[in-house]
């Protein structure tokens, strides 16, 4: 199950990155920075659902896997996500993006990445649980 759910953190990593792309490109010039991150954090957690449900039976095996390792995995996800988004920002703004990643984790300021990892980490248990059941 861990080699597969690095793969589909992989798929998630790169979906998520180009929809991001799109998002800067098309949708912020048209609503603005963060409504348009608003949207994306909105997209993307339905993303994940949508594909967390669809790989289910590939990521588990076939057969739904304890609840601890499908908790383990969404921990993992968060923890590489959260690596990713400052290597990323570090990348393409050169220093370490820590205002920014404050903002986009703050409600009060429309920042939805937190609720973002959440669903991220609820993945595996809401893909495994549609799809095999209880």
């Amino acid at each position: 199950m861990l080699f597969r759910g690095l793969a589909l953190w992989l798929a998630f990593m790169a979906i998520e990155s180009l929809a991001g792309a799109a998002r800067e490109a098309w949708l912020a010039p048209a609503v603005g920075s963060v409504r348009a991150r608003q949207v994306g954090a909105v997209a993307g957690i339905l993303i994940i659902l949508v594909l967390a449900v669809a790989s289910a039976p590939w990521f588990c095996g076939g057969r739904p896997p304890p609840t601890r390792r499908l908790l383990a995995l969404g921990g993992l996800w968060v923890v590489l996500t959260l690596g990713f988004e400052v290597l990323v920002g570090r990348a393409m703004l050169g220093h370490w993006p820590w205002a920014r990643m404050a903002e986009d984790f703050d409600p009060r300021r429309g920042g939805l990445m937190a609720f973002g990892l959440l669903a991220l980490a609820a993945a595996p248990i809401f893909g495994a649980r549609v799809r095999f059941g209880r």
